[in-house]
């Protein structure tokens, strides 16, 4: 709709995790917890103080079904498995990724009661590093998430949702100049948490009663 980036919403199961100054997502949930993303463009209803004037994007976790269900992934990328960077900058590393993903669900109590928790390691590593000085510090970025969610259907009328994710990042000797001496590096730490509590109540055919906390840091 023409929006510039400060105009476009970013949400987690309803919670708006868009930096302001910017338009961008300030969050990294891991994509395995996703069940559902929906998007409004050219311009969002004045619903829940969304303030879009570009698009709005939300995205819903997963919860617990009836059946236990789980997952453990670890992918990894070396130095070797991709291309040397032509950047024409001075500063030279070789990089190597890897994500270690683990996740679970099932009933708590049968036809009421569900649960759902995943843990989440993105890692990054940069070797060799060196620019117009020499030889740089290792370089390594590391981050663990977890989140937990339950789901409550005390009647076949009512539906209750809590969920928490807490997610820590690590960065070490990040940030060298090309022209930067080994001793200027620098680090980064932070911590996010996302806290979520929903319901619905179907009263009858014609009416309907909800209610959403969100929390986020």
């Amino acid at each position: 709709a023409g929006g510039s980036g400060q105009d476009n919403v970013y949400k987690f199961d309803g919670v708006n995790v868009t930096l302001p100054l910017f338009g961008t997502l300030s969050a990294e949930p891991a994509s395995y917890d996703i069940a559902e993303v929906t998007t409004i463009k050219g311009g969002a209803k004045a619903v829940d103080f969304e303030r879009s004037g570009g698009f709005s994007v939300d995205s819903v976790s997963k919860s617990g079904s009836s059946r236990y269900a789980g997952q453990v992934s670890y992918q990894f990328q070396t130095a070797g498995m991709a291309a040397k960077v032509q950047s024409g900058s001075a500063s030279k590393y070789s990089q190597g990724l890897s994500w270690l993903t683990a996740n679970v669900g099932g009933p708590v109590i049968p036809n009421r009661a569900f649960f759902y928790g995943s843990y989440y390691r993105p890692e990054r590593n940069r070797a060799n590093r060196a620019n117009l000085y020499g030889e740089l510090p290792d370089y390594n970025s590391t981050r663990n998430e977890g989140f937990g969610k339950m789901t409550l259907t005390p009647t076949g009328t009512i539906l209750l949702n809590a969920s928490y994710r807490y997610s820590h990042r690590l960065d070490k000797s990040d940030l060298f100049g090309q022209a930067s001496a080994a001793t200027t590096g620098t680090g980064y730490e932070s911590r996010q948490r996302i806290a979520t509590a929903d319901g619905s109540w179907v009263i009858n055919a014609r009416s309907f009663a909800s209610f959403k906390y969100t929390h986020y840091e």
